[in-house]
């Protein structure tokens, strides 16, 4: 990205464990303004916290629920609203 990406790949795996159902590209940047936005007025972002079965802890974010502006969403192999939901980005 000539040195100026700042992205994240996320997808969910097929059944068979050989490839992606449904996969995201997002911008990081669009993402820390969503989150930006909020702590400063309250934007409702879908977030919160799971713990696995081995004990470890992450917290997820449905990126639906994120502003649409700036875009969050730079490539996808699906919809925005599509299939299981893409929390946990």
């Amino acid at each position: 990205m000539n040195g100026e990406g700042d992205r994240l790949f996320y997808g969910h795996a097929n059944a068979a464990g050989t490839g992606f159902d449904l996969w995201w590209l997002l911008d990081l940047r669009a993402f820390r303004v969503g989150l930006i936005r909020h702590a400063s007025n309250g934007y409702p972002i879908s977030s919160g916290d799971r713990m696995n079965t081995n004990g470890t802890c992450f917290k997820w974010f449905d990126i639906r629920s994120f502003p649409r502006e700036p875009p969050l969403v730079l490539a996808t192999s699906g919809s925005r609203s599509a299939g299981p939901s893409p929390w946990h980005a």
